[in-house]
């Protein structure tokens, strides 16, 4: 997913890459309790792949990518959506302002319930670090 952000003048792109998954689930009743290794496998036996997601801030001037931005979700997370979004706010003039709306769920196999969650991020300007001019923005988590 790739959305621009107007106010930062940022991109905000997810992406993912494909890792063995050496674990699998137990429950206990509807919920995860742990993760175990998966044992008594030989050599030869080929893991299963699962995505793992993260979220990364990106210069638009540059296309390097913001210091400090990237967030990486859970091992059996997956991202569904990601928006920039206007929602009410007391800090600026106009009553709102530019957020990053993101959807994940659980995806642990089809014997276990999915769960949703929705997280929402503002991108909040800084002082800049001397001679490091991307630094000025850092991401703060604002709902989970």
């Amino acid at each position: 997913f790739v959305s621009y952000h107007p106010e930062s003048k940022t991109y905000c792109v997810v992406s993912s890459i494909r890792t063995p998954n050496k674990y699998a689930p137990r429950r206990n009743n509807d919920d995860i309790s742990e993760m175990s290794p998966l044992e008594g496998v030989d050599e030869e036996f080929v893991f299963p792949t699962i995505e793992r997601f993260q979220m990364q801030l990106y210069s638009p001037t540059t296309w390097e990518p913001v210091p400090s931005t990237l967030v990486q979700f859970d091992e059996f997370y997956c991202v569904t959506s990601m928006k920039v979004v206007r929602l009410k706010s007391e800090e600026t003039a106009s009553g709102l302002k530019c957020y990053i709306a993101l959807s994940c769920c659980s995806v642990y196999g089809e014997e276990v319930t999915s769960r949703g969650k929705i997280t929402i991020y503002d991108i909040t300007e800084v002082i800049p670090e001397p001679g490091k001019p991307l630094t000025r923005h850092k991401l703060k988590m604002l709902y989970d």
